[in-house]
């Protein structure tokens, strides 16, 4: 059985973030940014491209080429990357394949937080590659580009978390595990959800993702 719902506002999963990080020991990881000046030789704009390589629990050999890095803090079984801001037109992140599979080797990590703005770039089922013992993806503040499978190859996934105002394709595919889907940041999204079974396999489940009219606050 799947429960899903969508919810207004994020008051209530950030005060339980806050309560959890009080409560444990918060320690760093670590992600990498490599970047790259383009130059549009068309109308002489500069387009700064960034990648995410990959990220960590301990810190990577200077044999890493890197330029920058993002936030990243881990409590116990929980990591949280981010915030990252991509409004800028001219900045443009990207996401390696299998950039966060170092954090789960070692079954230290259960839950991970996105925080990410990056709508530029979508994320896909590669991005998010050898995370086999993530069971609850947070991705309640990520304004991010999804893809249709982006979320099928997280086998252990039983939660999970979107915000209602990033880009989702009509269909969204889970793995059979999942239990609970949680849309978040809804006022306003002209979007309706309806859980469907998938015809070909039962054992992946489907979120349809159709126009509908603004969600409201209930009274």
């Amino acid at each position: 059985m799947i429960t899903w719902d969508y919810f207004i506002n994020t008051t209530l999963f950030n005060l339980v973030l806050l309560l959890l990080i009080y409560k444990s020991n918060n320690e760093r990881c670590f992600c990498y940014l490599n970047s790259t000046i383009l130059h549009n030789n068309n109308d002489n704009n500069i387009t700064n491209v960034k990648q995410l390589i990959h990220c960590s629990l301990t810190q990577s050999s200077s044999s890493y080429n890197y330029t920058e890095e993002m936030s990243c803090q881990r409590v116990d079984k929980f990591v949280c990357i981010g915030p990252y801001l991509s409004n800028d037109s001219y900045v443009h992140l990207s996401i390696n394949p299998w950039a966060f599979s170092n954090l789960f080797i070692t079954n230290l990590v259960d839950t991970l937080q996105l925080d990410l703005k990056i709508n530029t770039q979508q994320i896909n089922a590669l991005s998010l590659a050898g995370m086999d013992g993530l069971i609850n993806l947070l991705a309640r503040t990520s304004q991010t580009n999804w893809d249709s499978c982006s979320l099928t190859g997280l086998t252990s996934l039983r939660e999970v978390t979107l915000n209602c105002k990033a880009i989702f394709p009509e269909f969204l595919t889970f793995n059979s595990l999942i239990s609970v889907i949680r849309f978040v940041d809804c006022e306003g999204v002209s979007l309706q959800f309806y859980c469907i079974k998938c015809v070909q396999d039962p054992n992946v489940h489907v979120i349809r993702i159709r126009p509908g009219p603004p969600l409201d606050i209930f009274s």
